[in-house]
């Protein structure tokens, strides 16, 4: 009779792989977000309250989206872990690549200024809609889309 020694084949690996999730999950500030990626967009976030928990957390989330590329964020939005990338060998400041900072920054700003034309050109919109009276009507229904629009980014 052959014996066949699956389980001890894969063990080590994934031990291997919890521990060095759990020792760059150590280095965080908590609460860590765990951040589901598939095709380029966030598919989930899930919150995880200590280091312990983080390995567990991160294989569930691997078997829920096999596909996808898990990463494991501290409160402050630094990089612990990143399937497939040696996060240890990111810079001091959490960050992988030298321009991620600047780029993150303009990314940002550029948000910011997009939002603040659309919302200006909605209020305009509106007033030039529904005059002083019905515009506030108006805002809050753009104010509603708004957030479901915000909900389906997260």
């Amino acid at each position: 009779m052959k014996k066949v020694r699956l389980y001890e084949s894969f063990h080590d690996i994934d031990e291997a792989k919890l521990s060095k999730i759990h020792n760059a999950a150590k280095k965080g500030s908590y609460p860590v977000t765990l951040v589901v990626i598939e095709n380029g967009k966030v598919v989930k976030q899930e919150l995880v309250g200590t280091p312990q928990i983080v390995p567990a957390a991160f294989n569930q989330l691997k078997k829920e989206y096999p596909k996808a590329t898990v990463h494991v964020e501290d409160k402050g939005g630094q990089t612990l872990f990143v399937e497939g990338i040696d996060v240890t060998e990111a810079k001091a400041d959490g960050t992988i690549s030298d321009d991620e900072d600047e780029r993150r920054a303009a990314l940002v700003k550029r948000v910011k200024e997009q939002m603040e034309e659309i919302l200006a050109s909605a209020e305009f919109d509106a007033n030039d809609i529904g005059g002083s009276f019905r515009a506030p009507g108006i805002i809050a229904e753009v104010r509603k889309e708004i957030e479901r629009q915000v909900k389906k980014f997260r």
